[in-house]
């Protein structure tokens, strides 16, 4: 008989609800701006370890005390406000810069059935030279030449997008490329020209977050380009980072700067080249409203 007792006293209490669920408060909340995936992961912690936070679109249902229930419309008017508008601007700055010296020796001696020369004298340039001439022996000239040249590409590429929502821009054409293939068949060689189209385009990915006026971002700018001389080949920039900014300062997201030297000598002449690029990609983000 005891056995009994104890054993209804156990299922009464096991079949009866938890005594604080009569404390929870069902209700739904709708949202202004934002929607319901993008709130819950920020509010769950607030509902409590018995509360429920589910919902769909711009609203929210909520299962929790009331004192929950007023935490999660306090943090609510804090995250629940207008996006903000943003500009974001990447810049590519390309510099490249040529330099190049020439010195040689020309000369030419006459002496009765003798004729030697030697050399051939530079074209003329930049630079200067100096000339012995003899009317009846010949003569002999020295020249040194010096080139330099600089050229720059900037680019720059624009996009507005709302905090928090990514955006997408991209510019640029598709380089054609021709191709020749020759393959033997029994009617004898064939000869195959083909033209394939490669994309030559510069842009970014992004998401911005904005915290007062701080900017996070996780962006990823690209940039492809046909070689000089196009002869077939492409040089290639992808960037993938996550940077923070404040509103209106540009910063350095990356860059490289490469370097060439070739230098030949031959029996009177010597001929140096140099060649630097630097490449550098910035950024910068704007509000708008």
């Amino acid at each position: 008989m005891k056995f009994k007792i104890l054993l209804l006293c156990y299922l009464m209490l096991a079949s009866s609800p938890p005594a604080h669920s009569a404390d929870l408060k069902l209700e739904i909340i709708p949202l202004q701006y934002r929607n319901a995936g993008e709130v819950i992961p920020i509010i769950r912690p607030f509902v409590g370890t018995d509360g429920t936070v589910t919902g769909m679109n711009n609203q929210l249902i909520i299962k929790a005390t009331p004192e929950d229930i007023a935490a999660v419309k306090q943090v609510l008017v804090n995250i629940d406000k207008k996006p903000r508008r943003l500009m974001i601007t990447v810049t590519h700055d390309i510099a490249e810069t040529k330099e190049g010296s020439r010195q040689s020796i020309a000369g030419r001696y006459s002496s009765g059935n003798l004729n030697i020369s030697a050399g051939i004298a530079a074209e003329r340039g930049t630079g200067g030279g100096i000339g012995l001439q003899d009317e009846d022996t010949g003569n002999i000239q020295y020249r040194l030449n010096n080139s330099r040249s600089t050229e720059q590409n900037n680019s720059d590429l624009r996009v507005q997008t709302l905090e928090g929502q990514p955006a997408f821009i991209e510019s640029g054409s598709q380089v054609p490329l021709s191709s020749r293939t020759a393959y033997r068949t029994i009617q004898g060689v064939v000869v195959q020209d083909t033209v394939e189209y490669h994309d030559a385009t510069t842009g970014f990915y992004v998401i911005p977050n904005l915290s007062a006026d701080v900017v996070t971002l996780s962006i990823s700018p690209f940039m492809t380009q046909v070689s000089p001389g196009h002869n077939g080949s492409f040089n290639i920039e992808n960037i993938e980072t996550t940077v923070q900014v404040r509103l209106g300062e540009w910063i350095e997201i990356g860059g490289y700067q490469q370097q060439s030297h070739r230098e030949e000598n031959g029996l009177l002449s010597q001929q140096r080249r140099q060649q630097e690029q630097w490449h550098a990609t910035y950024l910068k983000v704007e509000e708008l409203d």
